[in-house]
């Protein structure tokens, strides 16, 4: 397999595999949301379940912002994508009352236009363009979409 290949199946293991199925358990009630937050245990998984990952995960970058005293937010800044549909961000709405959360991606598309997405359930949806794509013009849209819900 080519370097090139390698790496785009490995950032979309994380980001359209791993990252979704932790959701879909928390959701579940398997596992605490915390594990959202515990990237570097996440290394340790990884490193023992596929030896030669190629995801960089010093390149990862992750944060935990409180929207309110129910929810929060637990954002990542992901390896510069490579190619479609490879995302740079991610963000995983949280309700703490609920134990419920939902994914969302900024993902590149083919004719790089930066939508934004979600991943549960194995299944993926597209909510449009991001007009701005920044982490922080991302961040406001995932807060405001939850804050009607």
């Amino acid at each position: 397999m080519d370097d090139i290949k390698k790496r785009h199946d490995d950032l979309y293991l994380v980001e359209y595999q791993w990252i979704p199925q932790l959701v879909d358990d928390i959701n579940a009630g398997e596992v605490d949301w915390h594990i959202l937050d515990a990237v570097d245990s996440w290394k340790t998984f990884f490193d023992e379940r596929y030896p030669g990952l190629t995801f960089d995960w010093e390149e990862m970058r992750h944060e935990v912002f409180k929207v309110d005293d129910n929810s929060v937010v637990v954002a990542y800044v992901f390896p510069e994508p490579i190619d479609a549909p490879l995302a740079a961000f991610g963000a995983v709405f949280v309700r703490l009352d609920k134990k419920a959360c939902a994914y969302y991606t900024v993902e590149k598309s083919l004719d790089e236009v930066w939508m934004i997405g979600s991943m549960q359930n194995q299944s993926h949806k597209n909510f449009g363009p991001l007009m701005q794509p920044s982490i922080e013009s991302f961040l406001r849209w995932v807060v405001d979409r939850h804050n009607v819900i």
